[in-house]
């Protein structure tokens, strides 16, 4: 797809979703994603951060208040939506740029922390991004990745039924990963090699969200009404992610790598 139908076509969803934190962040799912990013975050003591698909910047708002005094000018971002970035901005981000990930126009060793969550199943040249943020990245600097998995029922349906099983996103996922590769799902341990090929030490690999689809909207509707039932399966969804042997039954993993010092 050329440049200039990627940003059509994500201004155009920026558009019609409107901003994260009054639809998508309102889910179960993203918001423990989220929730367990950040602590992940804040044990690098980032003074300069990049955001690799920064949308409208909530996780950036968000891991600003999780960091407390951390001011706007230590965070940095960049997307190809125009409509998004203007978001990202009206909240105080002044340093967004319109870019893509493997292309970042920011000098060498220029970040202790680089975060993609949720933007490398949308990157044509998946090991030219991870490059780039090595490149950005200081000696020591860590590079914190989310991606979606397929769960458990995926898996049965395209592994052992040989049924079509489709992407989150069917519009603007190119990939998905998954324990076993499948139907254009790519292995969770190739992306691993991928990150450690290019250099990186992977510090740890966890999941989180271990509900399946049909489950979602329960979630969703006990996060609303019911918030300290939330917190318990909050708490009991990051005791899972924990065990690596329940990886696989997550719908998402992140990833926390190192560039050497």
């Amino acid at each position: 797809m050329k440049p200039q139908m990627v940003q059509s076509t994500y201004d155009r969803l920026a558009v019609s979703d409107g901003d994260s934190s009054q639809n998508y962040y309102r889910h179960a799912g993203p918001d423990m994603r989220l929730k367990s990013l950040l602590p992940l975050c804040k044990k690098t003591a980032p003074r300069r951060i990049l955001e690799i698909g920064c949308g409208d910047g909530h996780v950036m708002g968000s891991l600003k208040g999780f960091l407390e005094g951390t001011p706007e000018a230590g965070f940095f971002g960049l997307d190809v939506a125009e409509v998004s970035l203007q978001r990202a901005k009206d909240k105080g981000f002044g340093n967004v740029v319109q870019a893509s990930a493997e292309k970042l126009p920011f000098a060498r060793n220029s970040f202790e922390l680089v975060i993609a969550s949720q933007v490398l199943e949308h990157i044509p040249d998946l090991e030219g991004a991870i490059d780039q943020a090595f490149s950005a990245l200081r000696p020591g600097g860590t590079f914190v990745i989310t991606v979606p998995l397929a769960d458990w029922f995926k898996l049965y349906k395209g592994l052992a039924k040989g049924a079509p099983v489709k992407f989150l996103d069917q519009e603007t996922h190119i990939r998905e990963w998954s324990l076993l590769p499948f139907q254009g799902f790519v292995s969770k341990d190739g992306l691993l090699d991928s990150i450690r090929k290019r250099g990186f030490t992977v510090r740890c690999c966890r999941g989180v969200f271990f509900f399946v689809w049909r489950l979602e909207r329960m979630a969703d509707l006990v996060r609303l009404r019911f918030p300290p039932a939330y917190d318990l399966l909050r708490a009991w969804d990051v005791i899972l992610g924990s065990v690596p042997v329940f990886l696989w039954t997550a719908r998402y993993a992140i990833i926390v790598s190192q560039k050497p010092e």
